[in-house]
């Protein structure tokens, strides 16, 4: 279907670059053409369905440069939309699963797509916030920028236990503990009279992350009923007109490559008990980019290139204080291997933090340049990185410091990155008073989808448009000969030690495990292989170049929309 292609080639109109060019008379392309800002302003609305766009002044907000990245970033999102779209339905049909309607995309999958493309930008902004909170609160900033805060548009997003709602801006706060605290600095505009305003604490904000405790977050629905709501989607509210005309607006060209990297996980083949079920694809960059699956040998250990890295820093301007730090974990009976610095087996990452809450002398400082995690709560985070070799896939987090190619060349379970045989502290290469203590999380896919969990519950499943109603725990095999081939790998003994009691509990976490799994698939779209197959793939399914002509676009669109004829060749 070439959706896209209908609503331009119906206008007969050319216009210059760098908007669209549609010449269906022509093979040649357009090589100085000149910008027509009215058809520009058509064809946002046509590509968006937002008739509001017609009324965009370009001259005043726009130069060509951002309007060849705004029709690219418009042309990019329809597209991840609707390939998402139609490879569900695909997948679905090889399921036997009941389909969404083919003529348009219903309301129920775009919402679902909404919330699952907003994890990515959502991690970030959790990151951004928890860091700002040592210098420049992002409240203030984002005013100064002329970002609105609070909710402006009417939203679907999911409470505390998954359930979805909508909320708008006639109820339009955030509220803390209660609907008398509304998040709100001193003298902010529109706060309602007799209430209390207050900006969270790092407390508060994580402390849905602390064993019995639960997020202090709320807003009204549409009706005006309080709803529980984690601290994700509450700074999502909070700075929605930041979020949605900043931090999407970034990612809008990997979510083209997302989408393919979803789309290509999983065959659909038929089981040993003659019934149809998602295998995974081995080929697929999601694993190919990510871990082994095989060993050459009884004794080899997987590896993987996906790790989480958080950073402890002290004050070791005396040198005794190195000895006492590394006395204090050798302290810590039955959490580390003392030689290796992995974490014994049934051990999480929160017990190392923990050794420090109970010291009444050693504390970590408070470092400015590090975030919170949204995934466990935990201070000193650094990021998610992505290595392919020595090549991080993107922007590594820990790109330069001294740690990083030891934490490249991890391959033990989680634990603590040690600099030699006996200091379990890295020394700041920029300033020697200064040490981090570097704790390190592996993920391995198959974990993360559930492989260690033996009771099977928590197995990755692809649910139909009903939910639970319809669903297909996924085979941890790429084989119908061997269903369990990557389940028994992953369970031999010589991996057993790279099991992690923390990933395994996110892999039960629905909303966790989805979203680590689009921050993943986010850093592997990264991968220029990945990148331009998927543009290669999706471009050429919608869209046709011998009847559309991107003039000022070629080089971002053109080049990679292949014919029949092409494959030919």
């Amino acid at each position: 279907m070439k959706r896209l292609l209908g609503i331009l080639g119906a206008m007969s109109l050319v216009v210059s670059s760098p908007s669209l060019v549609v010449a269906c008379t022509t093979k040649e392309r357009i090589t100085t053409p000149k910008l027509d800002k009215e058809l520009a302003k058509q064809l946002l609305v046509a590509i968006s369905g937002n008739k509001d766009l017609a009324n965009i002044d370009f001259g005043s907000i726009f130069t060509d440069a951002e309007i060849e990245a705004v029709i690219v970033n418009m042309v990019n999102e329809l597209l991840s939309l609707q390939y998402s779209y139609d490879a569900t339905n695909t997948l679905y049909k090889n399921l036997g699963f009941e389909e969404y309607s083919k003529n348009t995309i219903d309301k129920e999958f775009k919402s679902k797509y909404n919330i699952e493309s907003r994890t990515i930008a959502e991690n970030k902004l959790f990151e951004d916030y928890t860091k700002s909170i040592t210098s420049t609160r992002l409240d203030y900033w984002a005013i100064r920028n002329n970002y609105n805060l609070n909710i402006q548009n009417e939203t679907d997003v999911k409470d505390i236990n998954g359930t979805e709602f909508k909320v708008s801006s006639a109820n339009k706060h955030v509220y803390i503990g209660d609907e008398n605290t509304i998040w709100s600095f001193t003298n902010e505009q529109g706060v309602e009279s007799g209430k209390t305003y207050s900006l969270p604490t790092i407390p508060q904000l994580t402390s849905e992350y602390k064993e019995g405790s639960n997020s202090v977050f709320y807003v009204k629905d549409t009706s005006g009923t309080m709803k529980n709501i984690s601290s994700k989607t509450a700074l999502y509210l909070r700075f929605q007109d930041y979020f949605e005309s900043k931090l999407l607006e970034e990612i809008n060209e990997n979510l083209l490559t997302n989408a393919y990297l979803k789309a290509s996980m999983f065959d659909v083949k038929t089981t040993n008990e003659s019934e149809k079920a998602p295998f995974i694809n081995s080929s697929s960059a999601m694993f190919t980019k990510t871990q082994t699956l095989t060993e050459t040998s009884i004794n080899e250990s997987w590896k993987t290139n996906v790790k989480m890295v958080w950073t402890l820093r002290f004050d070791v301007t005396q040198n005794s204080n190195i000895k006492a730090i590394n006395d204090l974990i050798k302290k810590a009976e039955g959490l580390l291997d003392q030689s290796s610095g992995a974490l014994k087996n049934g051990k999480e990452i929160n017990e190392i933090y923990k050794v420090f809450e109970n010291s009444e002398d050693i504390k970590p400082i408070t470092d400015s340049k590090t975030a919170y995690d949204s995934y466990f709560g935990l201070q000193g985070y650094q990021g998610l990185t992505i290595y392919d070799g020595d090549t991080s896939l993107g922007d590594s987090p820990i790109s330069g410091k001294t740690y990083e190619s030891k934490v490249k060349s991890w391959n033990k379970g989680a634990g603590i990155v040690k600099s030699s045989s006996e200091n379990f502290l890295t020394v700041d290469s920029e300033n020697s008073n200064y040490a981090d203590l570097v704790i390190v999380l592996p993920i391995y896919m198959i974990e993360l989808l559930g492989g260690s969990d033996e009771s099977k519950e928590s197995y990755y499943k692809i649910e139909g448009k009903n939910g639970e109603n319809e669903s297909a725990p996924i085979k941890f095999s790429n084989t119908i000969g061997n269903e369990t081939v990557y389940l028994d790998r992953w369970n031999n003994s010589n991996n057993k030690s790279l099991h992690s009691k923390d990933v395994a509990k996110l892999a039960k976490d629905s909303t966790k495990q989805t979203a680590l799994l689009n921050q993943i698939m986010y850093g592997v779209s990264k991968s220029s292989a990945s990148s331009e197959l998927a543009k290669t793939i999706i471009y050429s399914k919608y869209l046709d170049k011998d009847q559309v002509y991107y003039a000022g676009l070629w080089n971002k669109i053109g080049t990679y929309i292949k014919s029949e004829d092409d494959k030919d060749e």
